[in-house]
């Protein structure tokens, strides 16, 4: 009975950790991005019973609902590894004034038993997709839009860590109703 109601505790517990923001990286003024106060730069989850397998194949489904766009890809190590670039717009502020910018992001889910672990994204490339200088789409290095305001820029970023989230609370939802 006991091994029943610790069950029990745990999946509510994990269902809501996932129900709420479960990630939330933020990002520093050199344009790394952490766990908030915290030097770590992942974020680690727990899925007692299941195996790296089975949670390769629970990330993999999830990944591919939530990063199903044009801009995003989906790569494979099996069992061990998926690298998941994806990308967002509406990034406004450049020292020269306001404008569309396009930011591609990536991150990796590493699998062992019983555990994921959801490394900090990193940011190859920015596009200006609206310009207010330059040519459209010109590609800009991450150091162009760091501003050294750090809670402005993290405000930035709430669409991937939502994406990120999403994928997290799919993974934790115990029944599969993709038809």
């Amino acid at each position: 009975m006991k091994k029943i109601f610790a069950t029990i505790v745990v999946c509510a517990i994990t269902s809501f950790a996932f129900a709420q923001n479960a990630v939330n990286f933020t990002i520093d003024s050199e344009g790394e991005f952490h766990v908030p106060n915290s030097e770590k730069d992942y974020y680690v989850f727990s899925f007692p019973g299941k195996s790296a397998a089975q949670l390769y194949t629970m990330a993999l489904k999830a990944a591919n609902r939530v990063f199903n766009g044009t801009d995003d890809e989906v790569k494979k190590v099996p069992n061990q590894m998926i690298t998941i670039t994806s990308s967002f717009e509406n990034m406004k502020y450049s020292p020269l004034g306001d404008s569309k910018r396009k930011l591609f992001y990536v991150f990796d889910i590493d699998f062992k038993a019983g555990k994921i672990r959801v490394g900090a994204p990193r940011i190859p490339k920015i596009y200006n997709t609206n310009p207010v200088i330059g040519d459209d789409n010109t590609e800009y290095p991450f150091s162009y839009i760091r501003i050294g305001n750090t809670e402005k820029m993290n405000t930035w970023f709430v669409p991937m860590n939502k994406a990120i989230n999403k994928m997290l609370s799919i993974m934790s939802n115990k029944t599969d109703d993709n038809w």
